[in-house]
């Protein structure tokens, strides 16, 4: 796993991150379980604005007899209640199961019934994607904790274990500003 700061001030700017996390299968697959929590970023310092910008799927993940994996990013607080999934809930990645890279949703998939205004079984899931998105959408919010804390990436494989995997990579764009030393420069 690498975690690389983006220097690059004009593309922080467009990317609205500071830091990118590359994951790849390499990062799990020394795992003979079907689960693995890794810590990209550790001990962040309270009072930093973070925000977690997203995820861009490189490679799909794919291996031996596995069907799916699923991600959460979460946060674990030093002291407080820590949410597994506080930033992006279960969101698969597998070249089985990859929802993620249908696309957009087009809007005009979603047809009502003419006859008594309500929805099929195919515009039920199309409706149940976008919900899921928005959901999503709506964590991408920056957030700001008052004690220290680390950012994590839990990992669930169906099908086989972790150590089954040979492709895949991912990474996410998350951004960490420090409101203590904002405060300190502005003075």
């Amino acid at each position: 796993m690498e975690v690389l700061p983006i220097c690059n001030t004009e593309a922080a700017q467009a990317l609205g991150a500071t830091h990118l996390i590359k994951v790849r299968y390499t990062d799990l697959n020394d795992t003979a379980g079907t689960t693995k929590t890794l810590t990209p970023i550790a001990s962040i310092a309270a009072n930093t604005l973070f925000q977690y910008q997203g995820h861009v799927l490189i490679t799909d993940f794919d291996g031996g007899a596995t069907s799916e994996l699923v991600f959460t990013a979460g946060y674990d607080l030093s002291s407080g209640t820590d949410d597994a999934d506080g930033y992006a809930g279960s969101t698969s990645v597998h070249a089985d199961a990859t929802e993620i890279d249908a696309g957009p949703v087009e809007i005009t998939d979603v047809a009502t019934d003419t006859v008594d205004g309500t929805y099929g079984a195919e515009e039920s899931t199309v409706i149940a994607s976008l919900r899921t998105k928005l959901n999503s959408l709506l964590k991408l919010q920056p957030v700001c904790h008052n004690e220290a804390w680390d950012f994590e990436l839990a990992w669930t494989s169906t099908g086989a274990n972790l150590d089954a995997l040979t492709a895949g990579e991912v990474w996410f764009l998350v951004s960490l500003v420090n409101l203590d030393q904002i405060e300190k420069q502005a003075r």
